[in-house]
């Protein structure tokens, strides 16, 4: 729970998710509890900031409790966690926690320009530090199951051989996921005769439905056409890879990993 917008939609989607695989549902409640900046003889800043921390963590309790009280209707094996972030800032704590599950639900911020900062930062921190999967839904997103449709943006490169393998578990039921290739390269180093079939084959193996889909984009940014053919397919969930670079990761580096976190009115699931 990251106090944004999209806070319920996303616990909605980790719920529906919990349920329909068996799986057990951790929320973590996290409170920021910024250390006190003091001189050696001033003890007033420490003072008041304990009062501040007292009001954090009440407001976390209760906050907790509501969570507790919404889950008493599910029948999910659940438990919610008040985590306190005082040595470490929160997304780091998030990390810890992503590091020992299957998979991280987040709020997302698509609509804004910018984004939330605070969800950015949980956002940028669960991707590059957990090497777990995450699915980031947006204001009002919504995950019907078990899928339909799915949409994968591939490209051959290792992120989105990681998040094809996954949203595995979540494919098996779909009945068509297309794999949507952008501008694809002429040919591939494994000299597969048609760019894209071996993942294609690969899927198929696993008893999934495939479509394999081009599309040039014609100098249009890539999230654009690859958001325009989701919801053209009726698709409910995207899934491409991660993208980054460390000295950027405050701005998540990587076009379309930025432009997807803005952008997709859909879930989209994401491996680094």
């Amino acid at each position: 729970m990251t106090g944004a917008p999209a806070d319920g939609a996303a616990l909605n989607v980790a719920v529906a998710l919990a349920a329909h695989h068996q799986a057990h549902l951790t929320i973590a409640e996290l409170v920021n509890l910024q250390a006190p900046v003091t001189g050696p003889w001033d003890l007033a800043p420490a003072m008041a900031m304990g009062e501040v921390h007292d009001r954090l963590r009440s407001q976390a309790r209760a906050n907790a409790a509501k969570l507790r009280n919404r889950l008493q209707k599910e029948a999910v094996d659940s438990e919610v966690r008040v985590v306190e972030a005082l040595s470490s800032p929160p997304p780091e704590m998030a990390v810890s926690l992503a590091q020992c599950a299957d998979l991280s639900v987040l709020a997302g911020t698509a609509g804004s320009p910018v984004g939330d900062a605070v969800a950015n930062a949980f956002f940028s921190e669960l991707l590059f530090g957990s090497g777990r999967p995450l699915l980031l839904v947006p204001p009002r997103g919504k995950l019907s199951l078990p899928l339909k449709r799915v949409v994968i943006g591939w490209t051959a490169n290792s992120h989105a051989a990681r998040a094809v393998h996954d949203a595995l578990p979540l494919l098996g039921d779909a009945e068509q996921v297309d794999i949507l290739m952008i501008d694809a390269p002429a040919g591939q180093p494994d000299k597969s005769p048609d760019p894209g079939s071996g993942i294609a084959d690969h899927l198929a193996r696993h008893g999934i439905a495939v479509k394999l889909v081009k599309k040039a984009s014609h100098d249009n940014p890539l999230s654009q056409i690859l958001i325009e053919h989701a919801q053209k397919a009726k698709a409910q969930m995207i899934v491409i890879g991660g993208y980054g670079h460390s000295r950027l990761r405050e701005w998540v580096a990587g076009g379309m990993t930025r432009e997807m976190l803005v952008r997709s009115p859909l879930p989209v699931l994401y491996s680094h």
